[in-house]
């Protein structure tokens, strides 16, 4: 998990570490059995007196190095640093060679200029104890160092958190709410983790842990949206003061009466309309978001692997005096996805994808369930979807409305409407259409070899490597079929290969079989609810009962 981030070094700052002690006094106020193992002798230690003895006359002979063992194990044995010794040896074992330091309270007053000066270079982790009462300091001390901490790397490439053994797991929300409240620490930013999780449950501990390595990247990408929507709301202002008076009439007052809408409500839907798609653009494109959902997933399932356990016939243009352009074109927004958006960020085929055959008009929409599109981590569909229906939209026909579901807006340039004809569509294979999610202009076409973008998500990366295989294997075969076989023959071998369907979409190679290419273009998507209102007209139309047709039509 520390690799994911960039972690490189950790530091535990506890009391337990600190080499002041009265051994003494320390070793007589032990039972016999903690006492003969920091003393290392098999004698009769029960009496309180032949303990101290027993020091005295232990440690007045003992060279440096013996010493230093014996306070190294008293520390570990005396009642009030024995949990917080235990809990400080699980955290070693279980952090990466090289990059741990367990440091005192006065090796981090030291230490902690250095490390904060360092922090443009290293990216530490620093976990501070909440009590020091054995350096002399208070038993809330630890909160007023990762608070100094935190002030001195505002910013910066750090990590911090508290860890205690005086706030139970089940208190830690609790506390954790109290404590930043107390310091003037950010919630988002701010983790404490109970040390009973080291010694009792790992895996809590891990998730724990994660919590607190993914709370910086949360808090940047929280601020990268938070600047985007900024930006887009002042796009959004400077946009709708454009519309005249007689437009947000007409949008803002007279559609709000008809619908019994408060005028407001409509208003801020406007805003809404103009604001988020900039706002998602902005965000989607931004490479540092990109690095930093890499990083949150690295954490996440690193984090998986340690056990946590958190697991998967046109109408006429509606540009006229009833409905005024801004009003169309908001409204359009809310009904269809832009094709240059959605193949610039790669965004998967679904369930209201459009496409157009080229070269010409000829535009399709995709229908299938919206389970039965998603592409899973191994880059396939459980279970594997081998073809979906692409219906054709058309111009609207006033005499046959049952075969038709309508797209109001359809036209970008004019708003005039078209409609998707429920009776005229194709089986085409679902390994055609994905191809159109790979490139940013939306083409189906693939180079078997080349690498993914890398702003596709993870499934369908895996997506592209399963169908880049397939693709690479196809053509391999098509060229050497085509090397064996006569003139005649070679126009009918992508269907005897399995790579065509019908006469809707030949493939083509290019580059002399380097590159598999599809006469389709992904230029849209319908969206909610629009698009599973489509999906439940074409069941209706699907299930309907034979011989069910229009009794007033004669030809």
């Amino acid at each position: 998990m520390l690799d994911c981030v960039g972690i490189d070094e950790v530091i535990f700052v506890d009391d337990a570490f600190s080499t002041e002690i009265d051994l003494v006094a320390a070793i007589s106020v032990m039972d016999k059995e903690s006492a003969g193992y920091v003393l290392g002798t098999d004698a009769d230690l029960a009496d309180p007196d032949v303990r101290r003895a027993a020091a005295e006359q232990t440690l007045d002979r003992a060279g440096d190095e013996e010493l230093k063992q014996i306070r190294q194990r008293a520390l570990e044995r005396r009642p009030e640093t024995a949990a917080d010794h235990a809990a400080a040896s699980e955290l070693a074992s279980l952090m990466p060679d090289g990059r741990y330091r367990g440091l005192s309270l006065d090796q981090w007053r030291t230490a902690q200029g250095e490390v904060i000066s360092e922090v443009p270079q290293r990216s530490p982790l620093v976990l501070f104890d909440q009590s020091f009462e054995n350096e002399g300091e208070s038993d809330r001390y630890g909160q007023r160092l990762l608070r100094e901490f935190a002030d001195a790397t505002v910013g910066q490439h750090a990590w911090w958190g508290l860890m205690t053994h005086t706030v139970p797991p089940e208190g830690e929300s609790e506390a954790r709410r109290e404590i930043a409240k107390q310091e003037g620490l950010p919630e988002n930013r701010f983790v404490l983790i109970s040390k009973q999780r080291l010694t009792d449950d790992k895996a809590a501990f891990s998730k724990r842990l994660r919590t607190m390595l993914l709370a910086p990247a949360f808090d940047e990408l929280f601020e990268i949206v938070r600047a985007a929507a900024i930006d887009a709301q002042t796009t959004a202002v400077t946009e709708a003061r454009k519309m005249t008076s007689e437009e947000l009439e007409q949008i803002i007052v007279r559609s709000s009466l008809l619908e019994g809408v408060w005028e407001p409500e409509t208003l801020v839907r406007v805003f809404a309309l103009l604001q988020r798609p900039s706002v998602e653009q902005a965000v989607r494109q931004n490479d540092r978001v990109h690095e930093l959902i890499a990083s949150m997933r690295c954490v996440s399932e690193a984090s998986r692997e340690l056990g946590d356990g958190d697991a998967d016939g046109a109408q006429a243009p509606v540009e006229d005096e009833s409905l005024p352009g801004p009003a169309w074109r908001l409204q359009r927004t809310e009904i269809f996805m832009d094709g240059d958006y959605l193949n610039a960020v790669h965004l998967p085929v679904e369930l209201g994808d459009i496409f157009r055959k080229t070269p010409g008009q000829r535009a399709f929409v995709l229908i299938a369930q919206p389970c039965d599109t998603v592409i899973r981590r191994s880059g396939t569909r459980e279970p594997e979807l081998t073809h979906c229906v692409l219906a054709e939209i058309k111009a609207l026909s006033g005499d046959d409305l049952f075969t038709q579901f309508t797209l109001r807006y359809f036209d970008e340039t004019d708003g005039t409407s078209r409609a998707v004809h429920l009776n005229r569509f194709s089986y085409v294979r679902s390994e055609i259409v994905d191809l159109c999610s790979f490139n940013a202009n939306g083409q189906a076409m693939i180079r078997p070899g080349e690498e993914p973008s890398t702003r596709m998500e993870p499934a369908l990366i895996a997506r592209y490597k399963v169908l880049g295989q397939l693709a690479g294997s196809a053509l391999q075969l098509w060229s050497e079929l085509s090397a064996a076989v006569g003139n005649e023959a070679r126009p009918q071998l992508p269907r005897l290969l399995g790579w065509t369907d019908g006469d809707l979409l030949k493939p083509a190679q290019r580059d002399n079989f380097q590159e598999l290419t599809y006469p389709l273009l992904r230029v849209g998507r319908l969206l909610d609810p629009y698009a599973r209102a489509l999906l439940s007209r074409f069941s209706q139309y699907q299930a309907r009962d034979a011989y069910l047709h229009d009794l007033t039509r004669l030809s």
